[in-house]
């Protein structure tokens, strides 16, 4: 009597299921990379569209406008001051990114962990005076608004709640 397994297999349709497998494992990873490549470029491109805003606004002679930026939908602040500065300061988007204080940097995004390795920036031609020490700015359905205004007596432009 010739006993068999319950269930035998040709080797070339196990080759089969196992090459579909590693298709399918593939193809969602490289979905996966992709969607993930386009949220760091969509942070990349706020904080580019952010120091071309103002820049313009430094150029000009009077400015009063509103900067509205989009982000991914795990930012949920975008903060300004200088951490190096605020000692005895609390809360948790300060809590989260005291770590940066050591670096060269006036912008921040809440949390660190979402923001694909670009945390911070350094935004040129900001006088943050009339901010607090250090200030956030809350997102909203992934937008951000931002006020800015420069008088024509000033050298920089002033971030404004």
């Amino acid at each position: 009597m010739n006993k068999k397994g319950i269930m035998s297999l040709p080797f070339g349709m196990i080759f089969s299921i196992i090459l579909i497998a590693a298709i399918i494992g593939i193809g969602f990873y490289t979905i996966n990379y992709f969607v993930n490549l386009g949220k760091c470029t969509e942070i990349g491109l706020f904080y580019q569209d952010f120091q071309d805003k103002v820049d313009r606004a430094w150029n000009s002679e009077i400015t009063r406008d509103e900067f509205v930026g989009k982000l991914p939908n795990g930012i949920k602040s975008v903060c300004f001051g200088d951490l190096s500065q605020t000692l005895g300061r609390t809360g948790k988007e300060y809590d989260a990114l005291r770590k940066y204080r050591n670096v060269d940097a006036n912008m921040f995004l809440y949390p660190p962990e979402k923001s694909c390795g670009l945390e911070y920036r350094k935004i040129e031609h900001v006088d943050f005076s009339e901010l607090d020490v250090f200030s956030c700015f809350s997102t909203t359905g992934g937008q951000v608004r931002i006020k800015l205004e420069k008088g024509s007596f000033d050298a920089l432009v002033k971030i404004k709640r």
